[in-house]
């Protein structure tokens, strides 16, 4: 979260990645930590072991130099559904100091039996710098470069039709460098 802007960055959440978003409204939220205004709750998407593999290929171009280029593969084998995915996002940004480069490679495989029962392994790496203006009394310009990898591993099972069980390790490793540069007049004063 961007704490200067009161905001999530959800940009470098590929997109590949996502299956569905949930939004949980008011304070039973807590449940996901002290969210006590909501929760937005994004889930990755459920891997069909009998899909035939297809491979994805797009890229777009838009305002503020915005361009995104993405490679995905998807199929099953064996039992077993799987995701790759790779790509690469980049803007000048929509106001002045507040552009943006990243880069990202994910995985996930899923094997799945009757009753609901789900063994899984996920894993990603994300990398990227951005730049930020923000006010702090006085206007500082913002470069963050950050390093970002997962993994986990999680079975799921259903013992019954409303009780379900998830066992899960979840592993992250991020790397951030931030630079903040003091703007005097759109100029810079120091490093």
């Amino acid at each position: 979260n961007d704490l200067a802007e009161g905001m999530a960055d959800l940009s470098p959440i590929p997109l590949e990645q996502v299956g569905r978003v949930e939004i949980i409204k008011g304070p039973a939220s807590a449940a996901w930590g002290s969210a006590l205004g909501g929760v937005v709750q994004i889930l990755s998407p459920v891997l069909d072991p009998t899909q035939r593999t297809q491979v994805r290929a797009a890229t777009s171009y838009g305002k503020w130099n915005t361009h995104q280029e993405n490679l995905s593969l998807q199929g099953g084998v064996r039992g077993i559904g799987y995701l790759l995915a790779t790509g690469h996002t980049s803007t000048d940004g929509f106001r002045p100091k507040s552009a943006h480069d990243g880069r990202h490679f994910i995985g996930k495989a899923e094997r799945s039996w009757p009753e609901n029962r789900h063994l899984g392994l996920s894993w990603g790496y994300l990398d990227g710098d951005q730049e930020d203006f923000v006010q702090f009394g006085q206007p500082v310009w913002m470069e963050h470069e950050y390093t970002t990898q997962y993994g986990q591993f999680y079975y799921q099972s259903n013992l019954h039709k409303r009780v379900e069980t998830r066992l899960q390790v979840f592993g992250v490793s991020r790397k951030e460098e931030v630079r903040f540069i003091q703007l005097e007049d759109n100029q810079v004063v120091s490093r």
